[in-house]
């Protein structure tokens, strides 16, 4: 029996490159299906969150001492959360939160 809340496989990778002028990095984050609970002979079989793979991005550019843009994107994939009940993987809840943008700048004083 599984224990709840543990996926089978978990990968995480990160690749980034930075300078006194610029950096930037991408992250790709991969999360097999796991249990949350289980059910018995009466209800169903139990139930669980599958498969998530995520990749993000940053980048950000130096305009001058102490000034600095950034611009990051997450979720790149637009991937869902899916809750499943059962044995037979039935999606219960789908939940979605889309890709997120942002630009910023940042200072030091």
């Amino acid at each position: 029996m599984p224990l709840f809340d543990l996926s089978k496989w978990a990968a995480n990778i990160t690749l980034y490159y930075e300078d006194d002028l610029w950096g930037a990095r991408i992250s790709d984050a991969y999360r097999s299906k796991y249990l949350t609970g289980a059910g018995n002979a009466l209800a169903n079989s139990g139930g669980g969150i599958k498969g998530t793979h995520n990749i993000d991005f940053e980048a950000h550019i130096k305009i001058r001492p102490g000034l600095r843009l950034t611009a990051e994107g997450i979720n790149l994939t637009n991937q869902p959360i899916r809750q499943f009940v059962s044995d037979a993987d039935r999606t219960e809840v789908y939940t979605t939160s889309g890709r997120t943008f942002a630009l910023g700048v940042s200072a030091e004083f």
